[in-house]
């Protein structure tokens, strides 16, 4: 009788020790385990959406994205989204290809030879975004012994943009092989008028812009990014 109650007491002291110790034990190999993670994984209750802060980079024109750029100094226009702005754009190789111009969210690519390159947009919180270019060989080799280029009559006007319908900026041409014929990337965003080595452009929509010149041999292109934000 004295063995069965001894028994007894003893399987209920195993009982209560583990009702009261394992719920607050914490050295166990588990829970060691799961600190050691969330320690060196924390989680950023800042940034738990990631519509706040992913990146997109466009083509401005689809026929160009298909193609490729397929002539050494043609240029190609992108737009960014999303993120953080201000954007800092940049390329993976300096020797294929360069950022020409950048105005809001939009920079203009322009090939320097042959070779697959890569956009790189960032935005001011570190965040990137990548877009691949294709450059194919050329079917015919070509040098550009002076090279063309289109400059803002007024650089004041380039750095604060068009700010209103109607405003307009004149570009002067230089370079390659004259006449020159000039273009806009989007028409209903604003218009172009002019021959020669200058033009007058004029804003039309807000949305940037872009505006393009080629010389009379075809193959060397320039191009320079009107800045229109909404009023």
């Amino acid at each position: 009788m004295r063995m069965m109650r001894w028994a007894g007491l003893l399987w209920l002291s195993t009982a209560l020790t583990f009702l009261f110790c394992f719920p607050g034990c914490s050295d166990g190999p588990g829970d060691n385990e799961a600190s050691s993670y969330f320690d060196s994984h924390p989680f950023d209750f800042a940034h738990n959406d990631i519509t706040t802060y992913s990146l997109a980079i466009t083509w401005a024109d689809a026929k160009t994205q298909a193609a490729g750029l397929t002539v050494d100094g043609q240029v190609a226009v992108f737009t960014g989204a999303g993120g953080t702005p201000p954007y800092h754009w940049s390329v993976f190789s300096t020797s294929l290809g360069a950022i020409v111009d950048s105005r809001g969210n939009s920079a203009a690519y322009r090939r320097n030879v042959a070779g697959d390159n890569v956009v790189i947009l960032k935005d001011s919180a570190g965040h990137d975004a990548y877009v691949a270019v294709q450059q194919p060989a050329a079917s015919h080799s070509v040098i550009v012994t002076n090279a063309l280029t289109v400059k803002w009559q007024d650089t004041t006007l380039q750095a604060a943009g068009l700010t209103t319908n109607g405003a307009f900026a004149v570009f002067e041409a230089a370079g390659g092989t004259p006449p020159y014929y000039w273009d806009v990337l989007t028409p209903s965003l604003g218009t172009i008028v002019g021959g020669g080595s200058s033009a007058v452009y004029k804003r039309t929509s807000n949305g940037d812009n872009v505006v393009t010149l080629k010389d009379s041999v075809g193959i060397d292109t320039a191009s320079t990014i009107v800045h229109q934000p909404a009023p």
